[in-house]
């Protein structure tokens, strides 16, 4: 003891590191709550896929088939290549000013 010194303060606690653990283990409790929350172990789920046909499976369609006396031919179309070229020609020289 030091002279004339009859009182030594006592070291302060540290009270923020226990404040620390103290929520980082709520927090795990409350995330481990939060996943098992949902899940329901009394029944074991099944992974496997079934891929089956309906009970009420319809099987054929009715076909319509129509007799013509026309020919199918396919319809041509005329292009205008002209306007296309004055359109790409008129829209260059809009982009260079």
């Amino acid at each position: 003891m030091l002279d004339g010194i009859d009182y030594y303060p006592k070291k302060k606690k540290r009270i923020l590191p226990k404040l620390i653990w103290l929520l980082l283990f709520i927090l795990v409790l409350g995330g481990l709550w939060y996943y098992f929350q949902d899940l329901d172990f009394s029944q074991s789920k099944s992974v496997s896929i079934i891929i089956s046909q309906p009970t009420e499976y319809v099987g054929s369609e009715d076909e319509v088939i129509e007799d013509t006396d026309e020919s199918i031919t396919p319809k041509v179309i005329v292009s205008n290549e002209e306007s296309l070229d004055e359109v790409v020609s008129n829209y260059e020289a809009n982009t260079q000013n």
